[in-house]
């Protein structure tokens, strides 16, 4: 099976999966792929909430990707990171805003379990976004792998 046989919506859901993940998400990707359908008015949980950031994330970075002239900017990268963690409660979120932590700070990418831990070396030390959008190829693998 070839990448381009993948329906659209599952290639959209493992990637937000994969994103949720890396930031900390612990929906499964079938939790995901649910609410990723969620009207935001029917949000119950930050998890679902997280899902629907980076679902818009992704669909601002698709009309951007329309646009000839588009070229990556701050200005973007700032935009895109305001749509992912708009309304996640987090100590040192700033949606839009490139990161400041303090000097030393020990930042969790991930779980716990499977993700890493830095500690920041400068005020500017964090990114100030990550895409919604991993490689299709990998993507392809891990909806073949599923069935």
């Amino acid at each position: 099976m070839m990448a381009s046989d993948i329906p659209e919506r599952e290639v959209i859901a493992s990637s937000i999966y994969g994103t949720s993940t890396i930031e900390g998400g612990t929906l499964t990707e079938d939790e995901t792929r649910s609410a990723i359908d969620l009207d935001p008015a029917q949000v119950q949980e930050i998890e679902q909430r997280r899902v629907l950031n980076i679902k818009a994330a992704y669909e601002r970075a698709r009309q951007a990707a329309l646009d000839p002239g588009w070229k990556l900017s701050i200005d973007f990268m700032t935009e895109v990171h305001g749509l992912i963690t708009h309304d996640l409660p987090h100590a040192d979120n700033r949606p839009g805003l490139i990161g400041d932590n303090p000097k030393g700070r020990v930042i969790q990418i991930g779980r716990p379990r499977h993700g890493r831990r830095f500690s920041t070396t400068s005020r500017a030390a964090t990114s100030p976004a990550r895409t919604a959008v991993p490689p299709a190829p990998a993507a392809a693998r891990r909806w073949r792998a599923r069935r």
